[in-house]
């Protein structure tokens, strides 16, 4: 057992002791402020304190940010670390070059995104304003790194090896499905304007597409179920399929919630994977919105929803997740960036929203994601052979610190159709990477 010493106790250091400890390494632990306790308990000392006590024990100077109530800018240091960024960095007398609790709690609580920022177009934080991004290590889950280089250097200090409880590298594969068909069950008006709008802008091969997916001579391009389907079952994936039953707006474009067809697929879907909740644009500025469709898709496959993953990802804290929280929903798979690849949280494992608001951890888990495939294509504009690198790497770096690899596809982008040519393949390759 971990016997931890600090002079103060905090909500936010209770918070980040039981992620590393508890949640991530699975190893018990002690925090007190007692100094008598922390001599006398049988264990490995760590003292997170502004002094230290004895050359025995494995100390780390506390930084007053994890003691801090108040949501104040806080300008944090950066130094190099084991070829890559640390947070909080210390003086040589200390064990750890850095402050590891306090830099975890920063990237975990994702305290610069409640801090005042420059918005995207849909009201997103975006990468550029992270620190991971500007020091250049939003491509590295510096969490897991940094708690796996902590415990290397606790068994060095005490000459010992750690029996911990550490997860393996797993899989899960999911997909969006923002708009289930392009053309087919979307009714009499839509199509008709849809013919409109082709033949404004000259799209003659859409107007023929269409009119042969309406004949039933050609299969709609964003039909990829029964492909997606034999690939979870050859490949025994874990999956979630994240559906979109919003009404029609200008962001929210899928096919209508009662229509019996798309009813059909869901139940379909339902029948091989798990369903979550896609909430429409609308919703995340609308309570009540999100509370309608949980219970439409809820009604649909007869089972209560608690998963969820933002439509266009618009994420912001602590709204978004206090309103999923309110609706009974229990993880949240939105945690990544739209225009860049990376770890927006610098992790790639699982763990507890803390709201820094209230200062109080909350029973909602956040299950990062490692990559979009539109933010490959459509937001760095990387060929597919380019795209292949980074879907590989972005693979081994979670396997190397026994992560959990989400991936993000869509069902549009699996038709292998128009500007999607050519990405079902990269998606099979990934699944085989992945797997």
């Amino acid at each position: 057992m971990f016997v931890i010493y600090s002079e103060k106790e905090s909500p936010r250091l209770s918070y980040v002791l039981q992620y590393i400890f508890g949640d991530l390494c699975g190893t018990e632990f002690l925090l007190t402020t007692d100094i008598d306790t922390y001599k006398s308990t049988e264990g490995l000392k760590i003292n997170y304190s502004e002094r230290r006590m004895s050359g025995e024990e494995f100390y780390i100077e506390a930084c007053p940010f994890l003691f801090d109530n108040n949501l104040n800018p806080c300008k944090v240091g950066v130094a190099d670390f084991e070829g890559t960024k640390a947070l909080f960095p210390q003086k040589e007398t200390t064990d750890f070059p850095f402050d590891i609790f306090s830099a975890v709690f920063y990237m975990l609580s994702r305290y610069e995104e409640y801090q005042p920022f420059i918005k995207d177009t849909h009201g997103r934080f975006k990468p550029t304003e992270s620190l991971a991004y500007k020091n250049g290590f939003l491509n590295k889950p510096v969490v897991n790194i940094w708690v796996k280089h902590f415990f290397r250097r606790i068994e060095l200090k005490y000459n010992c090896e750690l029996k911990l409880n550490t997860p393996r590298y797993s899989f899960i594969n999911t997909i969006d499905i923002d708009i289930a068909y392009s053309f087919s069950h979307k009714g009499f008006y839509r199509n008709f304007f849809g013919y409109v709008r082709s033949l404004l802008y000259g799209r003659f091969d859409e107007i023929l597409q269409r009119t042969k997916v309406l004949g039933g001579t050609l299969s709609d391009p964003f039909d990829s179920y029964d492909f997606i389907i034999d690939t979870l079952q050859k490949y025994r994936l874990n999956t979630v399929f994240f559906v979109h039953v919003g009404d029609y707006g200008i962001y929210d474009k899928n096919v209508p919630y009662k229509n019996n067809k798309f009813r059909d697929l869901i139940r379909y879907l339902a029948d091989y994977a798990e369903i979550g909740i896609h909430p429409s644009y609308e919703s995340s500025n609308r309570e009540d919105k999100l509370q309608e469709e949980i219970e439409r898709l809820s009604e649909i496959i007869r089972k209560d929803i608690t998963k969820s993953r933002q439509h266009f990802l618009r994420l912001n804290f602590p709204q978004t997740y206090r309103q999923l929280i309110n609706n009974k929903i229990k993880e949240d798979f939105s945690l990544g960036f739209a225009s860049e690849i990376g770890f927006r949280a610098g992790v790639c494992t699982p763990f507890r929203f803390f709201d820094l608001d209230t200062n109080k951890s909350t029973t909602l888990v956040i299950r990062p994601f490692s990559f979009m495939e539109g933010t490959l294509k459509d937001y760095m504009n990387k060929r597919i052979d380019e795209s292949l690198g980074i879907i590989e790497n972005q693979i081994l770096e979670v396997r190397n610190v026994g992560g959990e690899f989400i991936s993000l596809w869509h069902n549009e982008s699996l038709g292998n159709d128009g500007r999607w040519e050519g990405w079902k393949e990269v998606y099979e390759k990934m699944v085989q990477w992945a797997v």
